[in-house]
Parts: structure tokens; sequence; C-alpha cells
């Protein structure tokens, strides 16, 4: 998963990070977008049988 933030000066968004993710192939319905838990600091993200959480550290980086 490629992680993107936006420069404030630019507003332009640049890839700062690269997670790796577990992920399968979607021969069914695929579609789901992701979620954002602002309270909980979780990224919820499925992809293909997979559902990956993420937590948001306090520098920021995420946790799988």
């Amino acid at each position: 998963m490629h992680v993107y933030e936006m420069d404030s000066n630019t507003k332009q968004y640049n890839k700062t990070k690269e997670i790796a993710i577990n992920f399968g192939s979607c021969f069914d319905i695929c579609l789901f977008p992701q979620q954002y838990l602002k309270s909980k600091g979780l990224l919820v993200n499925k992809n293909g049988n997979y559902v990956n959480l993420m937590r948001k550290k306090e520098n920021d980086d995420l946790i799988v």
C-alpha cells in the first residue's frame, strides 16, 4: 500500500511510505472503500479475502 501526503506549500501529493499488507485476488465483489476511524486512529482496508487493520501511531507511522 502506498501512503501519500499533501505538501501544504505546493498542494501536491508526494508518496512518503510503502506498507506491506496482505492482498488476494478478487473474482466477485471487489469494491470496498478504505475507512479511517479518527477516534480510534484505525484504518480498515479490505483487499480480496483479506482485511488489513492499521493503527496510526503518534509519529504518524502505521502499524499493520
